[in-house]
């Protein structure tokens, strides 16, 4: 019942709004003309004030007194009952659409909110503890959206940071920025050397930049990613993909079915991939099981956070995220000691340790990884980042030091090569070839960085070195 008398009352001063500029016309006008007479009355008393001092000649007042009166007979005329007549009747049309307008108004907003609203949905009173954490997510967003502008503008100013280019394109993944999250995906893609191990993050930020079509470019980056790992879910998966929006039904649901064969029976890709076999099959009227589930290539799931986890870190403050962060890293570095030969594992440590600006571990981790692949010069642009932000010496196999020298001889100003063979050089003696290569270096680096300071520094000592 409220509601009526509200929506009444607005109609009701909606209708005196539109109705007061009329009534306020008809009283102006007599009001002007009594206005107009007694301005008249006035200048005929001023004449003859002027004619008793002699300002003013008896002829000249005459002249000026009958003026006045002729325009006082013309103020006083009634008015013309035509124009009275065709008055009243646009004074009342307009008050009657008014009239109109109004009444309508509010018949017309419920027959609106009876189509499109909801009449028999209960109210919902406010709720204090609800809007408090809406105010506190959206605070939160905000802060983001300031750290990952903050970090696009050092990304400009250090272009070839490839850790940071990850954490970036991670970051736009997170708020669903998919079009610059591929964009700094490309970034760090082509900083690694287009190294496979980056070829599916890139490739899935493509598919979700073009609305989960896989392009032809993002099929191309699947395609790498599974031939240098056969067991890589996410490959498995887009390709699969591809082929089912290419018309390939058969084919997709076999490569789907495979990967379920192959995934641990917790693993988080499977109600979807099991959702897609069900919606591919049912398109395509194939029976999903007709279709062989051979495995390929078993896919173990490095140990992460649980849902328990994540639910559990909402909640809490930045200090005690970060520790939660670190005791998972610690955690890997404890698995790691235990199968020292997990080349992927001793990368995700050392570029977890980067993240945490824990360069001298970061550093070690690299280390172990080169110790098993001493030639890989992707790898070693991840170790040279981690040396050149930890003091210290680095330790390099003679085969990485040789692969490096290859570098050199196509690519003279290659930043990775020329800071681990100057490294090399000054561990074996070699001082004036260490300061040549750094000198090379030293223009490549943005001023006043830290990998700028450091090679400025290493440079100086040299020369200072007798």
């Amino acid at each position: 019942m409220m509601i009526w008398l509200v929506a009444a009352a607005i109609a009701a001063g909606v209708v005196a709004a539109l109705l007061q500029p009329l009534f306020r016309q008809s009283r102006s006008s007599a009001s002007r003309r009594s206005r107009e007479l007694a301005i008249y009355r006035d200048q005929l008393a001023e004449i003859v004030r002027e004619v008793d001092v002699n300002l003013i000649a008896p002829t000249e007042a005459k002249q000026a007194e009958a003026e006045i009166q002729r325009k006082i007979l013309a103020t006083a005329e009634p008015v013309d009952p035509a124009e009275t007549g065709a008055a009243a009747p646009r004074n009342l049309s307009r008050i009657l659409a008014v009239i109109l307008v109004a009444a309508l108004m509010p018949v017309g907003a419920l027959a609106v909110y009876l189509t499109v609203g909801s009449p028999t949905e209960p109210s919902h009173p406010f709720d204090p503890v609800r809007a408090a954490a809406q105010a506190e997510a959206e605070r939160r967003a905000r802060e983001m959206a300031t750290l990952v502008d903050k970090l696009a503008t050092r990304m400009e100013q250090e272009p070839n940071d490839l850790q940071g280019w990850l954490i970036l394109a991670q970051s736009y993944r997170a708020m669903q920025r998919h079009d610059e999250a591929a964009q700094a995906y490309q970034r760090a893609y082509e900083l690694s050397g287009k190294d496979a191990s980056y070829a599916a993050d890139y490739g899935e930020s493509l598919v979700a930049a073009s609305e989960t079509q896989v392009t032809p470019e993002a099929r191309a980056l699947f395609d790498q990613a599974l031939e240098a790992n056969p067991s890589e879910p996410r490959a498995r998966f887009y390709l699969g993909l591809a082929k089912a929006q290419a018309g390939q039904a058969p084919e997709a649901i076999a490569m789907w079915r495979s990967l379920v064969v192959d995934s641990p029976p917790d693993a988080p890709w499977l109600p979807v991939v099991r959702e897609m076999i069900q919606s591919v099959a049912g398109d395509a009227g194939i029976d999903p099981e007709s279709i062989p589930a051979t495995g390929q290539a078993p896919i173990i799931q490095a140990p992460g956070p649980t849902a328990d986890d994540m639910a559990a870190a909402q909640s809490m403050t930045p200090d005690q995220q970060q520790q939660m962060i670190r005791d998972m890293v610690g955690g890997l570095a404890q698995r790691l000691e235990a199968n020292p030969n997990d080349l992927d594992g001793w990368k995700r440590l050392g570029r977890s340790y980067l993240v945490l600006n824990e360069p001298d571990r970061a550093k070690e981790a690299y280390g172990r990884a080169v110790a098993l692949a001493p030639t890989d010069v992707t790898l070693l642009g991840d170790y040279a980042n981690a040396t050149l932000l930890a003091p210290g010496p680095a330790a390099l196999p003679p085969e990485s030091v040789g692969a490096l020298r290859d570098v050199l001889k196509t690519d003279e100003f290659n930043p990775t090569a020329l800071w681990l063979v100057g490294l090399a050089e000054a561990d074996a003696g070699n001082k004036q070839e260490a300061t040549k290569l750094w000198e090379r270096l030293l223009p490549q680096l943005q001023s006043g960085t830290p990998a700028h300071q450091s090679v400025q520094a290493r440079i100086e000592a040299l020369k200072a070195t007798p």
